[in-house]
């Protein structure tokens, strides 16, 4: 699948704006392997209990009963194993604070091995599977993480438990699996002034992975840990006062990625996640933008937002970030714009106007002149104007290798007739697209009218079947409002 042209993107919202109940806290972003984004949360309007609800069409339905959990629950993380079971995990308050793990069969939820299966109080709940569907939970208890992980029958510490005595602060863990199924952790911990350390299991032992302490500042806050597609596993981590920043492990250290360009005055609940070109997004809550969310990309030179910074419409909190199977990264995310805190998701679509996307692909130079950026130039001499490729989703430069629009061909009830295949744009308020035909090429009457969506694809057939008009043309008309 050929991930969308995201140059000069915008946010959106997906569904409608917050749409939890209130009170809502603690959410968790995940993609089905179909895409179908999922948010589990902590759901305010059912005692604190939580609630898992998946996009369909344009709404937010349930998924199972909403409120599911015994009691109360905090720090929410929500996962898919690798057969497509949605799963959650939580501090469980009916069950002495400890952790829970969840997954739902189709009809309802069910706990997996037993409820509370911690053996003290579980917070930062982190739950991730390895690639053999193995789930695992990391958790912090009295500032010290301990890791377990499902045997089909029960969970069991794996390695030594509480392996870091130094004091996990915060919001201070993450955890991930590699590509071979080793659980690695990343912390805070007090004892390096809250800089950041990633250990690994290695065989029965948590050892450090490179120095402890590596990050260059104290203050290394909510860090988080993934793996990218080349299997180099990166550490975000926020910032009391700064800009978020993004080491590696290669060499045998910790190394930064790009410089913190990126201007800061403090960065929050950061979540790590890699487009499929393997560069590095960053969500977070930014104080720069007023306590909105950011997302920032590193492109190989520096960091730089992608779509607009400070992307909620007011403050926001608990930011998560994830990519669709199709490249559209998603971000979740507890919005604080009304009295009540409620959840709200916005992914990133193409330029929806051509003012935009013309700015996005053309210099302050060329900008400034029509016969190059004008909606009806044709700089490459390619015979597809700028505003054509715009509506059709066309690279914004250089040949186009295939028409933007074909002749085929449809059959229905035992007829066949002529049809226009064309792509359109997946969201552009007001663009419209009309198919026409005509029998003389003067007199053109419109046969259908499409508008963006994100289905994109459309093939739109002629009213008139072959054979039944001596001379049948068709032609497509793009419109802006």
């Amino acid at each position: 699948m050929t991930p969308p042209d995201l140059t000069g993107g915008e946010w959106v919202g997906v569904g409608a704006p917050r749409f939890t109940a209130d009170g809502a806290t603690y959410p968790a972003l995940a993609l089905a392997p179909d895409g179908t984004p999922f948010v589990a949360y902590s759901d305010g309007g059912l005692g604190g209990r939580i609630s898992v609800r998946k996009l369909a069409g344009t709404d937010w339905v349930p998924v199972g009963a909403g409120g599911f959990s015994a009691g109360l629950a905090e720090y929410v993380n929500l996962a898919f194993a690798p057969n497509g079971t949605p799963h959650v995990a939580f501090l469980d308050w009916a069950n002495g604070s400890k952790a829970t793990v969840m997954k739902f069969n189709g009809s309802q939820w069910s706990v997996v091995g037993s409820p509370g299966l911690t053996s003290a109080r579980a917070e930062q709940v982190r739950l991730a599977f390895a690639p053999d569907g193995t789930p695992y939970l990391a958790y912090r208890s009295w500032k010290k993480p301990t890791v377990q992980k499902f045997t089909g029958t029960s969970w069991t510490v794996v390695g030594n438990p509480e392996f870091a005595g130094t004091g996990v602060e915060g919001d201070g863990l993450s955890l991930a699996i590699g590509p071979t199924g080793v659980p690695y952790v990343a912390f805070a911990a007090e004892a390096n002034r809250y800089r950041a350390t990633v250990m690994k299991l290695d065989g029965s032992t948590w050892r450090t992975l490179g120095a402890a302490g590596f990050s260059p500042q104290s203050g290394a806050v909510d860090p988080s840990l993934v793996f990218a597609p080349d299997g180099t596993l990166h550490v975000a981590f926020g910032s009391l006062f700064g800009s978020p920043a993004v080491m590696k492990f290669a060499g045998g250290q910790w190394t930064t990625v790009g410089a913190a360009n990126y201007p800061g005055q403090g960065a929050f609940k950061t979540s790590l996640a890699f487009a499929a070109d393997g560069s590095p997004h960053v969500a977070f809550v930014d104080w720069y933008q007023q306590i909105a969310a950011t997302v920032i990309r590193y492109d190989g030179a520096v960091w730089a937002p992608v779509g607009d910074a400070g992307l909620s419409a007011d403050r926001a909190d608990e930011t998560r970030l994830a990519f669709g199977p199709d490249g559209t990264p998603y971000v979740a995310y507890v919005d604080r714009a009304g009295e009540l805190a409620k959840v709200t998701v916005q992914k990133l679509v193409p330029p929806t106007t051509f003012a935009r996307w013309a700015d996005a692909h053309f210099s302050a130079a060329d900008l400034a002149r029509p016969e190059v950026s004008g909606p009806l130039a044709d700089p490459d001499g390619a015979g597809v104007s700028n505003f054509l490729r715009f509506a059709c989703g066309l690279p914004a430069r250089g040949p186009v290798a295939m028409p933007p629009v074909g002749l085929t061909t449809v059959t229905e009830g035992g007829a066949q007739y002529p049809a226009l295949r064309f792509s359109r744009r997946s969201v552009a308020p007001g663009l419209r697209y009309t198919v026409q035909a005509s029998n003389d090429l003067v007199t053109w009457t419109d046969v259908s009218t499409w508008t963006a969506d994100p289905s994109m694809v459309v093939t739109a057939r002629d009213a008139v079947a072959l054979g039944s008009s001596p001379r049948r043309f068709l032609r497509l008309r793009v419109v802006l409002p």
